[in-house]
C-alpha cells in the first residue's frame, strides 16, 4: 500500500485543524535570541515532562562540537512536527511520530548573539493518539493569532517573530513542547560537529533504546561517522569530498565534491547524471534520512547551485526528479551557494540557513497533514 494512503487511513478522521497547515507549521525556525540570558530559552537542562531535554551522560558522548575545543552552551533554535519519520521510506519502515528539536551552540558576543557552526538534533516519540492531540493544541495555538502563513516561504517562525520570547504564545508553545518532550521519550541524537574550522566537519548519530546510547551507521555507507572535507578558498568551489564517500552507489556526488575546478562541459553526462542525483536526495518522496547519507544531505544544495551557476547553458536545472509542490518552496537565506555551509536548519552566525531538502520535506508533510482534514 502507498506510504501516504496507509498514513491517511491510520489519522483520518481523528484530527479537527483550525486553519489549514503550511510550510512554517510544521517547521519552525526559532528566532535568534537578542540575549542568553533567559528562562524562556530551551538549553539541555530544562525539564520537560519525560526528564530534562538532553542528559548531561548523554552529550559527553557526543564529539566535540567546535574545532575550538571551547566549551559551548547549546540551545534550541527549530523544532519540527513529523508524522511519519523517516518519511517517505523506500525500505517500507513503519512510521514514527515525532518532535525534533534543533540545537546550537550560541555565544553572547558585542555585536550580539551568535550561532556556531555546528548542530545537534534530537527526536522525540509520540503515540499517534498524543502526536493527533498535538497537532490540534498548536493549530489551535497558532489560528488563536490571526497571523497568516499561507503561501509563505519557510524562514523565522512569522508566529514567534510577531510574538517574541516574552510573549504568552511562546510560554504556551513552549509548555506543549515540554509537555512530549525529554529524556524518556529520546530515540536518536545525531550530530555536526567541526574538526577544522570552516574546512572539515563530521557527521554521526546515536540511536537510544531503552536509555542507551549506541552509535548508528549512517545510510549508504554504513559507518559510524562520516567527513565533509573542503579545502578549497573561498566559497565557490569543492576540494576534498566525503569520507567515506558512497562510491559504489549512483547517487554519490564524489565527481563534483572532489576537485570541482576540474570539469568543464565536456563532462556534460557526468554533470546531467549529478544533477538528477542532487534532485533525488532533495525529495522526501524518493528519499529519506534512512536512505541518503550525512554529508550528501547536507551539501546536496550547494552542489546543485554550484552546476547550475557554472554551466548555465546546460539547463542543469531540467529534471524529473525534482520534488513538485503547491507551497511556497522558495528558499531566502542568505549565502545558499556557499560550498563552505553545510546548515540544514538554523544559523550561521546571525544568518538564517536553510537548506532546500528541509524546505521540500516540510511541503510533503503540510500537504499530508492538510489531505487528512478532509
Amino acid at each position: 500500500m502507498n506510504f501516504f494512503i496507509a498514513l491517511s487511513i491510520l489519522m483520518l478522521g481523528q484530527m479537527d485543524f483550525c486553519q489549514a497547515w503550511d510550510v512554517n507549521d510544521v517547521s519552525m525556525l526559532l528566532t535568534l535570541p537578542t540575549t542568553l540570558q533567559s528562562d524562556a530559552l530551551l538549553s539541555p537542562d530544562t525539564e520537560g515532562s519525560a526528564g530534562i531535554l538532553l542528559p548531561e551522560s548523554d552529550l559527553k558522548l557526543v564529539p566535540q562540537l567546535l574545532a575550538s575545543g571551547e566549551h559551548v552552551n547549546l540551545f534550541v533554535v527549530g523544532v519540527r512536527f513529523d508524522p511519519c519519520f523517516p518519511g517517505v521510506s523506500p525500505s517500507g519502515e513503519p512510521c514514527h511520530f515525532q518532535i525534533r528539536l534543533i540545537w546550537q551552540p550560541l555565544t553572547e558576543e558585542a555585536n550580539g548573539v551568535l550561532a556556531q557552526d555546528a548542530a545537534i538534533h534530537s527526536f522525540y516519540e509520540l503515540s499517534e493518539s498524543e502526536f493527533n492531540v498535538l497537532l490540534k493544541q498548536i493549530a489551535t495555538l497558532n489560528s488563536s493569532l490571526g497571523i497568516s502563513v499561507a503561501g509563505l516561504p519557510l524562514q523565522v517562525s512569522p508566529y514567534l517573530q510577531a510574538q517574541g520570547y516574552k510573549s504568552a504564545y511562546w510560554q504556551k508553545l513552549r509548555s506543549l513542547l515540554l509537555s512530549y518532550t525529554g529524556e524518556h521519550r529520546l530515540s536518536r541524537i545525531t550530530f555536526m560537529s567541526q574538526a577544522a574550522a570552516n574546512e572539515m566537519w563530521d557527521f554521526g548519530e546515536f540511536d537510544i533504546n531503552h536509555g542507551k546510547l549506541t552509535r548508528g551507521p549512517i545510510p549508504r555507507i554504513q559507518t559510524r561517522v562520516q567527513a565533509f572535507i573542503n579545502k578549497s578558498e573561498g566559497v565557490s568551489e569543492f576540494s576534498g569530498g566525503e569520507r567515506p564517500a558512497p562510491s559504489d552507489d549512483p547517487d554519490s556526488l564524489t565527481s563534483i565534491l572532489n576537485l570541482s575546478s576540474s570539469l568543464t562541459e565536456g563532462d556534460f553526462n557526468l554533470l546531467r547524471a549529478s544533477a538528477d542525483s542532487i534532485y533525488k536526495i532533495e525529495n522526501p518522496r524518493l528519499n529519506s534520512p534512512e536512505t541518503i547519507d550525512c554529508a550528501s544531505c547536507h551539501i546536496a544544495q550547494a552542489s546543485r547551485i554550484w552546476e547550475q551557476r557554472k554551466f548555465q547553458n546546460l539547463h542543469l536545472d531540467q529534471s524529473p526528479f525534482q520534488f513538485q509542490s503547491s507551497f511556497n518552496l522558495s528558499n531566502l537565506s542568505s549565502s545558499q551557494d556557499s560550498t563552505h555551509l553545510l546548515r540544514a536548519f538554523g544559523y550561521q552566525g546571525k544568518e538564517m540557513a536553510i537548506n532546500q531538502r528541509v524546505i521540500n520535506e516540510s511541503a510533503a508533510v503540510a500537504e499530508k497533514l492538510n489531505q487528512l482534514k478532509r
